[in-house]
């Protein structure tokens, strides 16, 4: 990957008011490539990068959370070491019929307080250490969470879907696997009417990233 410099790269944000630092919220289809935008800017930008699907993964290890699902899904989502597996959880969250809708919502009624909880830590952390002028909030179900209440602005990453499809190709993911995921997320149209800024990702990594640096520029000077 060209990790060269981008355009006037001495442009750091810095004047604005860290304490009050705004959250982005980074929106996008399952394989958009959210999170490969977001790391490739974070090298020319003093931002914090808060990645929910990485706290949810965390979450599952808790013991009030784990305590939880067992009484909800049983022991057969636990391997011999007391630990949720989280393909046997997906099985059953993830699909079309009644039961797997109750499923999901069941768990998202014990797992997305304390996801919220943990987002609104690590944004008081990062704007109390003074060190970042952006905190961006990378979440697959940002929207439909409710954890959008927390961004003052949003921006969708735009993907092709033959290209979303290489990305998910590369997580081991088939198309199938695409179709469940982003069955329970909102549209894509929908995504992209309550966004104020989008991001044509169909080019390279280096273009996608210099445009999510020109918003971070535009939402400096609204602050």
């Amino acid at each position: 990957m060209d990790c060269s410099p981008p355009p006037n790269p001495s442009t750091t944000l810095t004047h604005l008011k860290t304490m009050n630092a705004p959250v982005i919220g980074i929106v996008g289809g399952v394989g958009s490539g959210k999170s490969t935008v977001t790391r490739w800017v974070a090298q020319y930008r003093s931002i914090f990068v808060i990645d929910a699907d990485r706290i949810g993964h965390d979450v599952l290890k808790l013991d009030p959370v784990k305590t939880a699902v067992r009484q909800r899904f049983g022991d057969s989502v636990f391997d011999s070491n007391h630990e949720i597996q989280r393909p046997v959880l997906g099985r059953l969250i993830f699909g079309n019929t009644p039961t797997h809708e109750t499923n999901r919502l069941d768990l998202e009624t014990i797992v997305h307080p304390v996801i919220r909880q943990e987002i609104t830590r690590q944004i008081q952390e990062a704007r109390s250490s003074g060190k970042y002028a952006v905190i961006m909030l990378d979440a697959a179900v940002l929207l439909e969470s409710g954890w959008h209440e927390v961004c003052d602005h949003f921006v969708f990453v735009d993907t092709p879907f033959e290209q979303r499809l290489r990305n998910i190709g590369n997580r081991g993911w088939s198309p199938t696997e695409l179709e469940r995921r982003e069955a329970h997320q909102f549209s894509l149209e929908k995504k992209r009417s309550l966004c104020q800024f989008r991001i044509d990702n169909s080019h390279t990594i280096e273009d996608s990233g210099r445009q999510l640096l020109d918003i971070l520029d535009q939402v400096s000077e609204s602050h």
